[in-house]
């Protein structure tokens, strides 16, 4: 906008002189902004630089939380299944039964007021070695 003001004010002064001076200030200006332009470009391109290395760095830090995470995904595959495969142990006949019946009975079993006591007993057990393992005693 201001560029147009320009055009029409030196298009009605008949005065050289003063035209010479926006002349003057118009080279200026566009030495600054060519010098500002090519600036920016470098700042473009710097950023673009740590752009990059940021999103690399996003990944490596996306890859390692997917590792961590899948660690502990293994460790509780591995926890289920050396209990399922204890369950099997110990009671053959639940090998027979389908996903759903297995449920069904543990659910069942789990849910008798004397297996009650035994599950806390085993909780609570297990909570105080695990205290006495972090208290160093």
């Amino acid at each position: 906008m201001w560029f147009s003001l320009f055009i029409e004010f030196y298009r009605s002064t008949d005065t050289d002189c003063l035209r010479m001076v926006f002349l003057y200030l118009i080279s200026k200006g566009c030495e600054n902004t060519e010098k500002s332009l090519e600036q920016l470009k470098q700042e473009y391109e710097k950023n673009t630089v740590l752009l990059e290395r940021e999103k690399r760095k996003m990944q490596r830090l996306k890859n390692r939380q997917a590792y961590l995470e899948s660690g502990s995904r293994k460790q509780r595959t591995h926890r289920l299944i050396t209990r399922g495969a204890a369950v099997e142990s110990i009671v053959p006949q639940t090998k027979e039964l389908t996903e759903t019946e297995f449920y069904s009975l543990m659910e069942s079993i789990l849910n008798l007021p004397q297996a009650e006591p035994f599950i806390r007993s085993a909780a609570e057990n297990r909570a105080r070695i695990s205290g006495q393992e972090k208290g160093g005693d």
